[in-house]
């Protein structure tokens, strides 16, 4: 290979250090060594969102720019965006944050989802959406979440990949802007944007993301994430209870006062229903009986990633995007999406204490603190055995509960860079970032979320299939309904219930039929 600039020598030099990096969507990764090199231009992105018109670098000379490499399915880049948000409040006359959003599936090339994640994410700042790779391939990019920090000559001087704490990336930017400062070479006018619109949106419910079923009471339980709150309803979608203010916080309480962020999983054991409540770090429990909110496991903090988990008393405990969770016998199993692993919480003695997942990303099975998960995501559970989809791997994986003996083993899947869309046995078919899954008698049935599907996998006879779903986004119910990523899914009986998460509806499936039609809610309107 002849090099033929600085461009050029950096560029080989980033991706000799980065062989070792995680690729895909990683927790922790490389810092790249400070060398001043000029950035290429951000040329070669299909769109941009929030900005009237693309942005130069040549545009931004006298700021520091940030540059977020990030997917919409990586919860690790998620834990970015709050970070994101403090740095650009703080240094809002100095630095300028922009979103490269660079696609695993191909699904996410469209620019309709990524505006969605972007408005169901509260991402402000300017993004542009990579379809082709083309920016993430002139920065020499193997990995999200990855950051670039550009001075205000609109030169490289440092590149981290993985996640980084806000302390981190704190002093970095007050020895840099200092050091810039004192030369005069920075431009303290604040960078005008222009926000997308907030879609006008009627319906009750935004972005609702998982939900369980009480059939011996007929209740519905929805956590509304767009809406930072859980709607309880009958399984005829009458509302009961609205759970939360619709503001984002964490207050425990009645249900008029309590608040939640973007609460996730939600399962029920009796008068208690369990949140997982993903972007509080946090475990929620709701009490049916006395209308109130309490919380009982996380402190609001991640998991530091670079030290041990704090765990043991679980309401001390610092939790890593919990996504969702189900009760087995004495436990509270929960999906840890963001470190890769299998969280339980043991009812009799109040701890907290990693189940499943070496915390490393992969898709390794074996006994459970030595297998390698993926963001696992939905959960259930069944004879002593948990079901979970594994998202990043694109699987549907098992774990017994046995603490001592227990294995993990997959049912269908690959890995991280193994996906597709097609039927057939299970050594052969392809799921696409599957969300959720529940059990009816042997049979798993899977929310295909990126291929906005409905599966089915038989174990006994060892194949997937397509129930419902076109595999591209749509809102039809009937014989041939289309979905728009859907995410939590849950049967009662002979009805299947769906979160149809970006049509921002729920949807009931009859197995008997094969029909499918969108939940009438009644007495719900979204907050003000």
């Amino acid at each position: 290979m002849k090099l033929t600039s600085y461009r050029s020598l950096y560029l080989l030099v980033m991706m000799l250090l980065l062989s070792t990096a995680i690729s895909g969507c990683g927790k922790t990764g490389t810092s790249i060594p400070t060398i001043a090199v000029k950035a290429p231009e951000l040329e070669g992105g299909t769109d941009w969102l929030n900005t009237a018109k693309p942005i130069k670098l040549a545009d931004l000379k006298g700021k520091f720019v940030l540059l977020d490499f990030w997917n919409l399915s990586c919860v690790n880049c998620f834990h970015t965006i709050p970070i994101l948000k403090e740095l650009e409040h703080r240094y809002a006359n100095d630095l300028v944050i922009i979103g490269i959003h660079s696609p695993k599936y191909s699904s996410e090339k469209d620019t309709k989802p990524l505006r969605d994640a972007m408005l169901r994410l509260e991402i402000d700042h300017p993004v542009v959406n990579d379809a082709e790779n083309i920016i993430w391939t002139q920065y020499g990019i193997r990995g999200y979440p990855t950051l670039v920090l550009l001075d205000p000559n609109g030169s490289m001087i440092t590149q981290i990949s993985g996640e980084r704490s806000y302390l981190q990336l704190d002093s970095l930017l007050q020895k840099q802007i200092a050091k810039f400062k004192a030369n005069g070479q920075l431009d303290e006018k604040p960078l005008a944007i222009a926000p997308e619109p907030v879609r006008a949106n009627s319906a009750p419910l935004s972005f609702p993301e998982r939900l369980c079923v009480d059939a011996k009471r007929n209740l519905l339980f929805i956590s509304d994430s767009g809406h930072n709150r859980i709607v309880e309803t009958d399984l005829a979608g009458k509302v009961l209870n609205i759970i939360g203010t619709g503001k984002i916080g964490s207050t425990d309480g009645a249900f008029d006062k309590a608040e939640f962020h973007h609460p996730g999983g939600v399962a029920i054991d009796g008068d208690a229903v369990y949140v997982a409540d993903t972007q509080n770090q946090r475990i929620r429990k709701i009490d049916l009986k006395a209308k109130t909110v309490s919380t009982v496991s996380g402190d609001g903090q991640l998991t530091d990633i670079l030290a041990p988990p704090d765990l043991g008393n679980a309401k001390k405990a610092r939790l890593n995007s919990p996504w969702d969770l189900i009760v087995g016998g004495k436990r509270l199993y929960i999906s840890m999406a963001g470190s890769h692993q299998l969280y339980y919480l043991d009812f009799s003695t109040n701890q907290m204490w990693i189940y499943v997942g070496s915390g490393d990303e992969g898709l390794h099975d074996g006994a459970l603190l030595s297998a390698d998960l993926a963001q696992p995501s939905g959960i259930t559970y069944a004879n002593n055995e948990i079901y979970f989809t594994d998202s990043e791997s694109n699987s549907v994986r098992t774990a017994q509960t046995d603490i001592k003996n227990g294995q993990v083993k997959t049912i269908t899947g690959k890995g991280l860079y193994d996906f597709g869309d097609e039927d057939g046995d299970l050594a052969t078919a392809f799921l696409q970032h599957p969300l959720g899954l529940s059990l009816l008698g042997k049979s798993v049935y899977v929310a295909d979320t990126l291929n906005h599907k409905i599966r089915i996998i038989d174990p006994v006879k060892k194949t997937v299939k397509t129930l419902w779903g076109t595999g591209k986004p749509g809102d039809a119910d009937g014989t041939k309904p289309a979905f728009n990523e859907p995410n939590g899914i849950c049967i009662v009986g002979s009805k299947v219930y769906i979160a149809d998460t970006n049509n921002n509806k729920i949807k009931v499936g009859d197995l008997q039929s094969g029909s499918v039609k969108t939940l009438n809610l009644s007495g719900v309107q979204a907050p003000n």
